[in-house]
C-alpha cells in the first residue's frame, strides 16, 4: 500500500511539500524516480518540515481540529437560527467547508450571485460538476473565520436567500397569470 499527501492544505499553500509512504522495498525506486523528475524543493524547507513533524505537527493538527470544529458548530448554529428551512447542511465532522443543500425553488447560482454582492462567497456545487444536473447546493467555507464573522456572513447570506426567494415567488406568480 502507498500513501501520498501534501502539506499545503494543513499548513501553508505556498509550502509545496508533499510526501509518500511506500513499502521498504520500494523506497530506493521511488527516491530514484523523484531525483530524476524533481530536484527543486528547498533543502531548508524540508529540514524545517522534518523538525516540525517530529515535535509540533500532532499538536498543531489537534489544535486546528478543535478550532475548525468550533467554527463549523458556529456555522451550524447561525444557519439554524437565520435560514432554517431554506438550506440543509450536510453532516460534517472534519474539514474547512461544508455543503448546504438548497430547499424549494432556490437556485445556487442565483444565491451565490446575490451573496457575493453582499460580501459573502458561497460557491455553487454546479461549478464542481460536469454533465448531469445535480441538486442545488452551495459550498460554505468556515475555516478562516471566527464565530462573530460567521454569524455576520450568515446574516448577509440570509438576506441573499430572502432576495432570491422573493424573486422565485414573483416568477411563479407571473407564470400563473
Amino acid at each position: 500500500m502507498i500513501f501520498s499527501g501534501r502539506f499545503s492544505k494543513v499548513l501553508l499553500p505556498t509550502l509545496r511539500l508533499g510526501y509518500l509512504v511506500v513499502p521498504p522495498d520500494l523506497v530506493d525506486t521511488f527516491a530514484a524516480a523523484r531525483f530524476m523528475t524533481d530536484r527543486h524543493s528547498s533543502v531548508l524547507d524540508r529540514a524545517v518540515m522534518c523538525d516540525f513533524l517530529e515535535g509540533h505537527f500532532g499538536r498543531y493538527i489537534r489544535r486546528m481540529r478543535e478550532l475548525h470544529a468550533a467554527r463549523a458548530e458556529a456555522l451550524v448554529r447561525a444557519i439554524e437560527s437565520r435560514v432554517a428551512g431554506l438550506i440543509e447542511l450536510a453532516p460534517t465532522t472534519a474539514g474547512i467547508s461544508v455543503v448546504g443543500w438548497l430547499k424549494g425553488d432556490l437556485r445556487a447560482e442565483d444565491v451565490a450571485r446575490v451573496a457575493v454582492m453582499k460580501g459573502v462567497e458561497a460557491v455553487p456545487l454546479s461549478r464542481f460538476v460536469l454533465g448531469a444536473a445535480r441538486p442545488e447546493g452551495l459550498v460554505l467555507g468556515f475555516a478562516p473565520y471566527d464565530p462573530n464573522q460567521i454569524e455576520d456572513a450568515v446574516a448577509r447570506l440570509s438576506s441573499a436567500f430572502d432576495q432570491c426567494s422573493n424573486a422565485a415567488l414573483r416568477s411563479r406568480q407571473g407564470r400563473r397569470v
